[in-house]
């Protein structure tokens, strides 16, 4: 089997880890993989993974993106193309598999710079319930999701949950390592830990005004921020018990995970959610949010709490940070949580959906 996936979001957040792990996996199982992607990305897809590259040199949406992906196939062989992101290629009638791992596009069109943006989500995922012969979602939240949003049958819809990735597991740090990364970002204090995407439907507002209330309790904790500032934050009050550290690398974005006292993350909407699941593979207590599909992700082993309750949040965490045996006992549930998640279980299922796929075709 031979499969082509769009690899060309690789460096973001979210999306790009889930293709980083799903060509991982299949390289370690020698399948035959060719990535699309952008000119600067070919020589790290090569080295770093060992896939065959077919250049798409195009942003995501628009027309440029649909005239040179419908080429990058045409020049290549393959099975089944896996198109990770609703920006299906149109024109593409052959075998397709397509991946939503959300629609907030959708749910909180008040995020998006205009109405057109808003139509636009919508005419993409209408095509890709139309054309893709299966759609993989990252949780039964999701699901629920595109069938309450349009008329799709449910068999065409497979849930595949993410994995963990092993950076976050067993971590053995000592002193000298949370010496070294907090004199690197500055952090002079414990310090309470955000990672992801900076972004309005992230809920930084309410965690920020809910840390401060915290401080009236408390002086002890730092807010560490890890994710890049986005527009809409612009008006957020910081103040220098507050960092935003911006992207870090990777290897220590492990070690902060693992040095941090709590990690909060009270998003209003995920189709996933991994950071909850890294911070806790990391050994660091979770408060997340009791919407759409972090509760089905973190079950029991995480504190949840409404997120648009300022004040739940902030006894929650003052609750954690001055409570070890609660907080304890969330870290060992945490332990017992990840093990749900691997990212070998996701590649195999996913392996099975082209195959299902490829045999309901060849009928």
């Amino acid at each position: 089997m031979k499969i082509g996936i769009d690899g060309r979001l690789i460096n973001g957040s979210g999306i790009g880890t889930y293709i980083s792990n799903l060509i991982k996996q299949y390289e370690k199982k020698n399948i035959d993989v060719n990535v699309y992607c952008k000119e600067d990305q070919s020589q790290k897809m090569i080295t770093e993974f060992g896939v065959n590259t077919e250049i798409l040199d195009a942003n995501i949406y628009g027309l440029k993106e649909q005239m040179k992906a419908i080429k990058a196939i045409a020049d290549t062989e393959h099975d089944i193309i896996h198109w990770p992101h609703y920006n299906i290629p149109l024109l593409y009638k052959g075998p397709l598999v397509v991946t939503i791992h959300d629609i907030i596009h959708l749910k909180f069109p008040e995020f998006l710079p205009n109405k057109a943006a808003y139509y636009y989500a919508y005419f993409m995922f209408r095509q890709v319930i139309q054309k893709a012969n299966r759609i993989i979602v990252d949780s039964r939240n999701t699901k629920l999701d595109l069938l309450e949003t349009f008329k799709v049958e449910k068999s065409k819809i497979q849930v595949i949950y993410l994995g963990v990735d092993d950076l976050f597991k067993n971590i053995q740090i000592n002193t000298k390592d949370i010496d070294r990364i907090k004199y690197k970002y500055k952090i002079h204090k414990p310090y309470i830990l955000y990672i992801g995407n900076v972004r309005a439907h992230k809920n930084i507002d309410r965690l920020i005004k809910s840390y401060k209330k915290l401080r009236q309790m408390t002086n002890k904790y730092k807010l560490v921020i890890i994710g890049e500032e986005h527009k809409n934050l612009k008006n957020v009050d910081m103040d220098n018990e507050i960092l935003m550290l911006g992207y870090v690398d990777r290897k220590d974005l492990s070690i902060l995970y693992a040095a941090a006292s709590l990690f909060v993350f009270p998003s209003l909407y995920e189709g996933f959610g991994l950071p909850p699941l890294e911070a806790m593979a990391s050994g660091t207590p979770v408060i997340t949010s009791n919407v759409s599909s972090l509760p089905e992700v973190v079950g029991d082993a995480a504190i949840q709490i409404n997120p648009y309750d300022i004040d739940q949040l902030t006894m929650s965490m003052y609750n954690v940070l001055v409570n070890e045996e609660l907080s304890k006992k969330l870290v060992d549930k945490g332990f017992q949580r990840i093990k749900l998640f691997d990212w070998k279980k996701t590649a195999n299922e996913t392996l099975k959906v082209y195959e299902q796929v490829l045999r309901e075709i060849h009928k």
